[in-house]
């Protein structure tokens, strides 16, 4: 009697990339990493994470100072409508939520970021009519460089801070409020970023496995980017 076994087809990885000592590999939602740190050198780069962290406040505070500054002088009738046609262009192609990339990400961020700036700041005298391409583009470029910075840099240096003080830190906690501060600054109120970083967090690898609900439209679509199946219960 023979068996036929079929031999696994490798798959080739959608993305591939090299930063350093680190190696990823991106297989449709997946993402797989392997690092190679030379003896010392994760020790090493902690230490000047550590070091940088004043740097990186410094530079999120100069950013936040700089896009208050712009938008008190532009018109914020203006600046809205083209937040929301700049958005609705690129979504237009996405078909599903976990297609969402960071040109996209970034172009909600100037809806409801900019919204807030206009609500927390007032006017500047001479306040102009028109904004420039040039104006936007600057706008623009300041806040991705923002929520690179939040998201990012500021995210692991202020770990490598909190190992440094903590040798006993509770790694599972320090994910936790990695995920929970993310998604309040990227999606949620405070309260809707805890309960959706808890859910994550107890289902560790397989979101999918579970059922999410909620009556917030917001929640559902942030728990649906990280794989949760979602249900909004009737009123």
């Amino acid at each position: 009697m023979t068996t036929n076994r079929r031999r696994s087809k490798k798959r080739r990885p959608d993305e591939a990339f090299v930063t350093g000592p680190i190696r990823g590999a991106r297989f449709g939602k997946n993402v797989l990493l392997q690092s190679k740190w030379p003896e010392g050198a994760f020790v090493e780069m902690q230490n000047r994470a550590v070091e940088c962290l004043p740097k990186v406040v410094q530079e999120i505070d100069a950013l936040v100072r700089e896009i208050a500054r712009l938008v008190s002088e532009l018109p914020p009738e203006q600046l809205l409508h083209r937040a929301w046609w700049q958005m609705a262009n690129l979504h237009t192609k996405v078909k599903a939520e976990s297609e969402i990339e960071w040109e996209d990400g970034v172009s909600i961020r100037m809806v409801d970021y900019i919204q807030s700036v206009i609500a927390a700041v007032p006017p500047a005298p001479g306040r102009r009519q028109e904004i420039t391409e040039e104006e936007w583009q600057t706008l623009a470029a300041k806040v991705d460089e923002l929520f690179r910075k939040v998201n990012l840099e500021y995210q692991i240096c202020l770990t490598a801070k909190n190992k440094a003080e903590d040798p006993h830190l509770n790694e599972d906690f320090e994910e936790f409020r990695f995920k929970a501060q993310l998604h309040w600054c990227n999606d949620l109120r405070s309260a809707d970023a805890l309960q959706l970083a808890a859910a994550v967090f107890v289902a560790e690898a397989g979101p999918s496995t579970l059922e999410f609900v909620s009556l917030d439209d917001r929640l559902l679509t942030a728990a649906r980017r990280e794989g949760f199946s979602t249900t909004k219960p009737a009123p």
